[in-house]
């Protein structure tokens, strides 16, 4: 009987690592929509590479860091 429990505690406690993980999964994307959210409401953006105004097209990779489509082609093409 004192071994299933133990394996019991064990899964119990292996789910609540999973949830625990989950939910700092899910903040990260809500900080990562917040922040994507913000940058589309403003009107233009300068590329942190180049320093050009833009104002439509950008790249933004999975991190949330943009950068203007010249850019990006220059940094594939290497």
């Amino acid at each position: 009987n004192l071994i299933i429990k133990g394996t019991e505690d064990d899964k119990r406690q292996t789910d609540l690592n999973a949830i625990e993980l989950e939910k700092l999964k899910q903040s990260r994307c809500l900080a990562k929509l917040r922040y994507l959210s913000n940058l589309r409401s403003q009107q233009t953006h300068d590329c942190p590479i180049c320093l050009t105004t833009v104002k439509d097209t950008w790249i933004v990779y999975p991190c949330a860091h943009c950068l203007c489509v010249t850019c990006f082609n220059r940094l594939t093409r290497r």
